[in-house]
């Protein structure tokens, strides 16, 4: 089966053009990559786009710029280790990757199965993870998300294993795995964490009660019941990364807004495990796609509030979020206050 995925993914990938143009996050990548390419003493830092051999400050919103460069603000550990192959194909080895790791996840997840449910069928878990499976998409195009989620897949797979067999070298190749899975994207930080704590709270209760426990709360439960202290702690550093970096916005500031959410309330059956729809486009990751304004601060610890601010095209409400340093309380549901008395809603009702 996994021979057969290879082929496949082989035979979609030849299809795709050999030159062509990356708009979005992907270009953004692709540029990257060049850089690193280009200048392998510096791969981070991007060359601005010049006019009359003057450099121009006009760049994409991901691109914070500094003196005689820029950087790209998303993960830039992807256009790195996807350079060696764009440097030696051309464009096509943009796609080398992200399909090399499709077709590895179904090893690794077949080591999960094997280990955690080994009565279940490898066949029926292929199909699955072909057919039901939005990374078959991802692992065509220029993003980290297939590369990610097999890291994150390994991790598991050794953790199950050192778990089982007592193994350090295991459980520490699961941390490493985690912690070069959320260098991609940073979610999985969220995800080890949060599930970390979870299993710590309340795991002892799923033996007795899973049967009238949340589905989506035993679903989150059952991927992380395996996680290492290995991988915990790696995500604590991580955590501690991200408060230095959101700290930093206060220097120039006092008060940040951006949108609670991504789009309005989502329907009253929505899977969490299942993709959402935002802009009329549907997205894999609800936690990371639909509330990706709000987890941060969960983290942080920064104060935020929430206030109504308007109502979408089909009269359902939206939200602005304000979030302040650390014990700036009061500042902050001042401000609040404030934008409440500037935008008064009560007298409105949702479609």
């Amino acid at each position: 089966m996994t021979a057969i995925a290879a082929i496949g993914i082989g035979w979609l990938a030849a299809s795709l053009p050999a030159e062509g143009f990356y708009s979005g996050d992907s270009g953004l990548k692709l540029i990257a990559a060049r850089n690193a390419i280009n200048h392998p003493g510096r791969p981070l830092d991007v060359d601005l786009p010049t006019s009359g051999g003057n450099a121009m400050p006009y760049v994409d919103p991901m691109v914070a710029l500094h003196e005689g460069h820029g950087d790209i603000l998303q993960s830039p550990l992807f256009p790195l280790i996807s350079a060696p192959a764009i440097a030696a194909l051309g464009l096509r080895g943009a796609y080398v990757l992200p399909a090399i790791a499709f077709v590895v996840l179904l090893s690794v997840l077949d080591v999960i199965r094997r280990h955690a449910a080994p009565d279940s069928s490898f066949a029926l878990l292929a199909w699955i993870a072909v057919a039901a499976n939005p990374l078959f998409f991802y692992a065509l195009e220029f993003w980290e998300h297939s590369v990610a989620v097999v890291l994150v897949a390994a991790s598991l797979a050794a953790a199950v294993i050192g778990g089982r067999s007592a193994h350090a070298s295991s459980l520490l190749a699961s941390g490493a795995l985690a912690g070069v899975a959320a260098l991609l994207r940073p979610e999985a930080v969220w995800f080890v964490n949060n599930g970390a704590y979870r299993m710590a709270q309340f795991g002892h209760h799923l033996q007795r009660h899973r049967a009238i426990m949340c589905p989506t709360f035993v679903r989150q439960m059952d991927r992380v019941a395996t996680y290492s202290a290995a991988e915990l702690y790696d995500a604590i550093f991580q955590r501690t990364r991200l408060y230095r970096q959101v700290q930093a916005w206060f220097d120039s500031c006092d008060i940040v807004a951006m949108p609670t959410l991504s789009r309005s309330a989502v329907p009253i059956d929505q899977d969490f495990f299942g993709p959402i729809e935002i802009d009329n486009q549907l997205v894999e990751n609800i936690r990371a796609a639909w509330y990706p304004y709000t987890m941060p601060f969960n983290l942080t610890g920064n104060p935020a509030v929430s206030l109504p601010c308007g109502f979408d095209g089909a009269g359902m409400p939206l939200a602005i979020q304000l979030v302040a340093r650390p014990g700036a309380d009061a500042e902050l549901l001042r401000m609040a206050a404030a934008f409440e008395a500037a935008r008064p809603w009560r007298q409105h009702r949702p479609a």
